[in-house]
């Protein structure tokens, strides 16, 4: 089934363009009168991706369960988006990997407008004018609060958008102490989800997996250490392979325990943040899809 765009992708880049122009003032009371950045450096110094869609109610879409995580409904081509801003009122949204369909710009071109002291953007793209609250804005995050369209349906949601340029990303998944899984899922051709994370063993569900920036995985044992089925003896606490990104950073890969892939069979990022990473993957023939959320330690 195909979903709709996400309409307020223009509004969230002309929220965070408007927001960051604000010029920042001096630090007077700091010690060496630090000056900081000013925000529409912090703007243009990178780009930007969608990294979470929240609705503001529980709501359903598509027919499905309420939820509020909007995300991972939303058409791959959208999530895909890279948004890039200038301080002219210019703001484009560069179709990346995977365009929606074949006729579809790789670059689109809005303007924004910013009202009511700040705290309000005026996007226009396409002729689709949509405005918008803006929530937050630093070098590392920009939020905003406004309309999104999924599957036909309209929803208040806040999104968030963090940078993508792979240094910074690379960052968000190594600086962590590690990652821990704490959802696993199955998704059926019909009928309701399977929650794979209640049958884990506590050995599996308390390892650690870390990244680091040579792109070596490591799988650590936390609290409880597995016994081995074949040998009876108990597992090695830390064991090594590699792992990496794929294709702008939209694709995951890893060799070691339950998130372990291939670049034939890699894992989708569905949501990507300093503190959430969830993925996503075929698994035909039994389910349509498998679904595992890690969160940063």
């Amino acid at each position: 089934m195909a979903y709709p765009h996400l309409l307020p992708r223009t509004l969230a880049a002309a929220g965070i363009l408007a927001l960051l122009t604000a010029t920042a003032c001096s630090k007077k009371n700091d010690p060496d009168n630090t000056v900081a950045l000013p925000k529409t450096q912090m703007l243009r110094r990178q780009e930007w991706a969608l990294g979470e869609v929240t609705s503001t109610t529980r709501v359903s879409v598509g027919g499905g369960a309420p939820r509020t995580e909007l995300l991972s409904v939303m058409t791959e081509c959208d999530r895909d988006n890279v948004f890039e801003f200038y301080d002219n009122g210019v703001y484009n949204v560069l179709a990346n990997d995977i365009k929606c369909t074949t006729t579809e710009p790789s670059k689109k071109t809005g303007t924004w407008a910013f009202t009511e002291s700040e705290s309000k953007l005026v996007t226009v793209l396409n002729g689709q004018t949509v405005t918008s609250d803006v929530l937050a804005v630093s070098d590392t995050l920009i939020q905003i609060r406004g309309p999104v369209t999924v599957q036909g349906a309209t929803y208040t949601a806040v999104s968030s958008y963090y940078p993508n340029r792979n240094p910074v990303r690379l960052s968000m998944l190594t600086r962590t102490r590690g990652w821990r899984v704490t959802g696993w899922k199955y998704t059926p051709a019909t009928g309701p989800d399977v929650d794979r994370y209640p049958t884990m063993t506590a050995c599996v569900r308390d390892d650690i997996y870390k990244f680091s920036s040579d792109f070596t995985n490591y799988l650590d044992d936390n609290t409880s250490i597995c016994v081995s089925p074949t040998t009876n003896m108990p597992e090695p606490r830390s064991i090594s392979g590699d792992w990496t990104f794929g294709l702008v950073r939209r694709y995951l890969t890893s060799s070691r325990g339950v998130i372990a892939s291939t670049s034939a069979k890699p894992w989708t990022i569905l949501i990507f943040t300093p503190t959430n990473l969830v993925i996503t993957r075929d698994a035909q023939p039994t389910y349509l899809s498998e679904t595992i959320t890690l969160t940063a330690q």
